[in-house]
């Protein structure tokens, strides 16, 4: 049965009834931690050459999935207490210990579909500063670019946007793979991505309340929000209509 964006809150918020403590420390770690490898490049590189941006770019991305691990620890929870089993703080670091390689695969996959995406601007970018000085470039030839930019960027989102159950089937499944959790996040998602895509945007209010709080209200929202996904994918996967849920949890696994 497919639910509202309204009936999904609904169970989220009942779900996390009595486990914000939980949620409210993780994500403070996270936070922490992700903050302090954010830092790491940008104090102890440097970026007056050429050379040194690009390896700051290089550097930064690799952190970045490493980041991206760890936030799939954050899910590791969200799923644990959807289903009213125990969950701790130590479960943020649940994927490292899990075959992280699998979760670096798909974010990484994912990000290269995007910047393949962005190459048309990059390219037009290039060429239409390179024939026309930044002091005399025509305002509609900067229109146009970040008009190309912002098409290519919704264009990656809604080929992305199928791959979005990933980290959590290979949270589920830990004897997946990345390529498989990939295909099978498009097949469920198949006949989806609009009511994803909705349950999204409804979101916006509370992510601008979140900024105008300095991003204090992250550790309200954040919780909030990863458990009405995750209510989503149980949802999508039939276990909400009493769907058996099959897991096996051996080691081995395919890409």
């Amino acid at each position: 049965m497919k639910r509202s964006s309204r009936e999904l809150k609904e169970i989220a918020r009942e779900a996390l009834l009595g486990s914000y403590g939980v949620f409210a420390l993780a994500f403070l770690i996270y936070f922490l931690i992700s903050f302090t490898i954010e830092m790491i490049p940008m104090l102890f590189l440097k970026t007056e050459t050429i050379s040194g941006l690009i390896t700051l770019q290089i550097v930064t991305f690799i952190l970045t999935l490493l980041i991206g691990v760890l936030a799939a620890g954050f899910q590791r929870i969200s799923l644990n207490i959807s289903r009213g089993l125990y969950s701790s703080v130590a479960d943020l670091f649940y994927c490292f210990r899990h075959h992280p390689d699998r979760f670096i695969v798909v974010s990484f996959l994912i990000t290269l579909i995007s910047f393949a995406l962005q190459i048309p601007t990059l390219v037009l970018g290039i060429w239409l500063i390179s024939t026309n000085p930044a002091y005399h470039t025509p305002l509609s030839y900067v229109v146009l670019i970040l008009l190309t930019a912002l098409v290519m960027a919704v264009i990656a989102y809604i080929i992305t946007l199928r791959f979005s159950l990933a980290n959590i089937l290979l949270i589920d499944n830990p004897q997946m793979g990345a390529i498989e959790s990939m295909k099978t996040s498009s097949d469920l998602m198949r006949g989806n991505k609009g009511r994803y895509f909705y349950l999204s945007l409804s979101f916006i209010g509370m992510m601008l309340l979140m900024f105008l709080s300095c991003g204090i209200g992250a550790i309200w929202v954040t919780p909030y929000m990863n458990m009405t996904y995750i209510q989503f994918y149980r949802e999508v996967i039939g276990e909400l209509d009493g769907g058996p849920r099959e897991n096996n949890y051996t080691e081995e696994f395919q890409y």
